[in-house]
């Protein structure tokens, strides 16, 4: 497919091309329904060839992309109202007043009815390092993943199964929603890999998710703590790194295995505003291993964040030290 494409002059990007790969595998595989994220905004996004989705769910907004998606947050909402479509279903995660407006107005103005997760109410809530448990409409109900913003992503997946269920599209019952909550797992995302010591791994990169990343921290980790860091060149690295300023008794420096990779020379400059001590090891692996030996010989908490793509090169990498 691509060498036709080629010939013809026409040169798609990789997510285009996965986006093709996993449309394919879907209709061979018959699914009934999919999950489809969006890979950069939504107006322009190529995962628009869905023209009408029983649902569009809007996730949390902020600044990100913005050399893309435009520097401001009403810019970046309306991108990524894009993928609101006429006579359906909108669904909202919690937002700030500006993208809520936007939101509304969009949806209103494609005839789309609008589910809110703050409409879902959980009460008696109750986190730790584990998870969280809470009672949502008389039902108790546990969730194995990190944070208070996991409780907010939570209610805009209940407000989108209910979205989908009350317009006939599932059915699903109150064993089924928390068993499925029970089971959640989101890799990378204030994932624990390791108790004693403890080690984290997030794939927070931007100031939205370093918010999220600085609060689990505070919350669920106490005493020293090491930082394994590395970040893309195209994101707000100094805001991101500004917020856990002081947090963290050392940070490791290292590269991200991608084109965009910000070099971590370059990096450890700006972390030396925030952190009294930092160590470069270009290497990610050998800086997984440098940091994790700090941390056991100094009873250090570690956490590693700054990229998906850095947390998907050593999720398997850490997972095999461990084991061993």
């Amino acid at each position: 497919m691509l060498d036709k494409l080629n010939e013809q002059g026409i040169i798609i990007t990789e997510f285009e091309f996965l986006t093709a790969v996993a449309f394919y595998i879907y209709k061979q595989e018959n699914c009934d329904i999919i999950v489809c994220e969006t890979g950069l905004g939504g107006l322009l996004d190529s995962t628009n060839l869905i023209k009408k989705p029983l649902c569009s769910v809007l996730t949390k907004i902020d600044l990100d992309h913005v050399a893309i998606l435009g520097d401001t947050i009403e810019l970046i909402t309306e991108q990524k109202c894009g993928i609101i479509k006429e006579n359906s279903i909108t669904v909202s995660a919690i937002q700030n007043e500006i993208s809520s407006e936007i939101i509304e107005d969009t949806a209103s103005s494609k005839n789309n009815q609008l589910y809110l997760a703050e409409d879902v109410q959980f009460s008696d809530i109750s986190m730790s390092i584990d998870g969280s448990s809470f009672t949502y409409s008389d039902l108790r109900l546990s969730l194995p993943l990190i944070g208070e913003h996991q409780l907010d992503n939570a209610k805009t997946a209940i407000a989108a199964l209910n979205a989908l269920k009350e317009n006939g599209f599932i059915d699903f019952t109150d064993a089924d929603l928390k068993n499925g909550l029970a089971k959640s797992q989101n890799p990378a995302r204030f994932e624990i890999l390791c108790k004693s010591p403890v080690v984290v791994l997030d794939g927070a990169h931007n100031v939205n998710g370093m918010t999220a990343f600085k609060n689990a921290t505070q919350q669920f980790t106490e005493g020293k703590r090491a930082l394994l860091v590395g970040m893309l060149e195209d994101k707000d690295v100094d805001s991101s790194l500004s917020l856990i300023k002081g947090m963290f008794d050392v940070a490791v420096v290292t590269d991200v295995p991608n084109p965009r990779n910000m070099d971590c020379y370059k990096l450890a400059d700006i972390c030396k505003k925030y952190f009294d001590k930092v160590i470069v090891c270009s290497n990610p692996k050998s800086a997984f291993d440098t940091a994790y030996t700090l941390s056991v010989d100094n009873d250090y908490s570690l956490l590693i964040c700054g990229s998906l793509y850095l947390a998907g090169e050593l999720r398997p990498h850490i997972l095999e030290k461990l084991e061993k």
